[in-house]
């Protein structure tokens, strides 16, 4: 469930208790004083929450990427493209603009 306020294109995730969290947030978050939401970029080793996995980029050659390996495919996000682990969620590579 997402508060009314949310925008996955402007936000990739929020502040609580000073940390940061990837996604959307739970209700919860939106109870907590210190609740901030966010954009911060893609950085490799984090986590790409489930709900940005399905923009999945089949075409790769067409931005310069190259194949992903086994196990691992090129998602898009806004302008930035990153390789993830299909098994794991966790981003490998970051690649802006394409």
């Amino acid at each position: 469930m997402h508060g009314p306020n949310w925008d996955g294109r402007k936000y990739n995730g929020y502040f609580v208790g000073g940390r940061w969290y990837y996604g959307a947030p739970q209700q919860p978050a939106y109870e907590t004083p210190s609740f901030r939401p966010g954009f911060t970029p893609w950085r490799r080793g984090s986590v790409l929450p489930p709900q940005y996995q399905d923009y999945e980029v089949y075409d790769f050659e067409r931005f310069h990427l190259r194949r992903p390996p086994y196990g691992y495919h090129w998602v898009q996000v806004g302008g930035e493209f990153l390789l993830v682990s299909i098994s794991t969620g966790q981003i490998f590579d970051v690649v802006t603009g394409g």
